[in-house]
């Protein structure tokens, strides 16, 4: 598993000192979730983080201006305690290739690295870090698209619930019994898609989501992870990737929820 401090979300977005110090309370969250990892993984950043979260000002020096001394302190000693890796010593993707997202420039930064990765290892588990309050706070999937062309999807994650959710997904822990009581949508292993005679795992992601393939009518299921509790379902789609309908979390499909506007890329 690989987890990337995603540099592009440090853009100089903040201009209110008590709003920054609730994003590094979120950050913090975070890290708390990767220190606690029992799984192999390895943590990218840039060891001396020169990235800039209030204009002029790189984030170390953010970080010893926080009006809560405990608070800067608490960051040191997590950021310490998790053994980082710099991607650039030896970056996969070429600085000759062009890389963008969301119409923005991301080539040489983590974005284009992990992106690089995906499209060399469809399985590979890895997933973004984004600092709180970027331009990228409402997205689960980033798609960067690499020289103009080819599309790699990418997770990501802002604070600790949407990080657990996807490390649930993708390592399959949890409860098998989902709770309808529950404010969080359900992990796949709490689905239908738990039974791996009928169903199996794809390299791709939707909302965050894995997709899986249904082996026998070669229709697409993942869980909708925008609802929750009794809006629980699956969004079903045919092997075109159109639309089919909906399915509840024990795999009846209700083809009366088609909607010919939703469709997934195949390619």
């Amino acid at each position: 598993m690989e987890i990337y401090l995603n540099d592009c979300s440090f853009h100089e977005q903040f201009y209110d000192r008590q709003r920054l110090e609730e994003g590094f309370r979120v950050f913090v969250g975070v890290l708390n979730i990767i220190q606690g990892l029992t799984v192999d993984y390895t943590f990218y950043r840039e060891p001396h983080l020169p990235y800039r979260a209030v204009r002029d000002e790189v984030l170390t020096a953010s970080m010893n201006r926080l009006t809560e001394k405990s608070l800067t302190q608490l960051l040191f000693d997590t950021l310490n305690r998790i053994e980082a890796a710099n991607w650039r010593e030896n970056p996969v993707h070429s600085h000759d290739d062009a890389f963008t997202c969301e119409g923005l420039d991301v080539r040489e930064t983590s974005m284009a690295e992990i992106a690089e990765r995906k499209l060399r290892n469809q399985g590979l588990l890895g997933t973004l870090i984004n600092f709180p309050n970027s331009r990228y706070s409402p997205r689960l999937v980033l798609d960067v698209i690499k020289n103009g062309s080819v599309t790699s999807r990418v997770v990501c994650a802002e604070n600790k619930t949407q990080l657990a959710d996807w490390l649930k997904e993708v390592l399959d822990l949890g409860s098998v019994d989902y709770d309808y009581n529950s404010n969080r949508p359900p992990a796949d292993g709490q689905t239908v898609l738990r039974d791996v005679t009928r169903f199996q795992k794809t390299g791709q992601f939707q909302q965050g989501r894995r997709v899986h393939l249904e082996i026998q009518t070669r229709r697409y299921w993942y869980v909708d992870h925008l609802h929750y509790g009794h809006a629980s379902h699956l969004e079903v789609f045919d092997a075109r990737g159109l639309h089919v309908g909906e399915s509840d979390l024990e795999g009846t499909v209700d083809t009366t929820k088609r909607d010919r506007e939703k469709n997934i890329d195949l390619s």
